[in-house]
């Protein structure tokens, strides 16, 4: 990271109690002592939790946030494919899109999804200039 967008985060930092969530390519971070605040494996705050990846292993009374997958829909028109970030909310857990440059995404078709998704969940499609709300269906339910 150069030292000017060190300075921008450090900015924020600095000034506010600040936790990061450590995900999957944090382990090996150079220079994480350099950047202000804490960094935890997950938090969890009253019934809220939040953590890296998204498992189903929860408490019934928890809801819990976490990123990874960082969920993507599709739509097909005219032939061409078009992707969306979007958001997977369910009652027990709301799994967060990517908002990075470099991180691309899962489409909610894949198979993943069906294994943690297991009830009746709905999108919160990010579009250009709206945002949709859909119903999807676990089949195995």
């Amino acid at each position: 990271m150069n030292k000017s967008d060190l300075s921008e985060i450090n900015k924020i930092t600095n000034n506010v109690e600040f936790i990061w969530i450590n995900g999957n390519h944090d382990q090996n971070i150079v220079g994480k002592d350099k950047i202000g605040g804490v960094f935890l494996k997950f938090l969890r705050e009253d019934k809220f939790v939040y953590k890296h990846i998204r498992t189903n292993n929860y408490k019934q009374d928890e809801f819990e946030f976490t990123g990874h997958f960082h969920p993507k829909f599709s739509f097909k028109i005219n032939n061409s494919r078009y992707f969306y970030k979007c958001f997977i909310l369910t009652k027990n857990f709301c799994i967060l899109p990517s908002f990075g440059a470099y991180t691309g995404g899962l489409d909610i078709k894949n198979k993943v999804f069906k294994k943690i998704i297991n009830a009746n969940a709905d999108l919160i499609v990010l579009g250009k200039n709206k945002i949709i709300q859909k119903k999807i269906y676990n089949d195995s339910n």
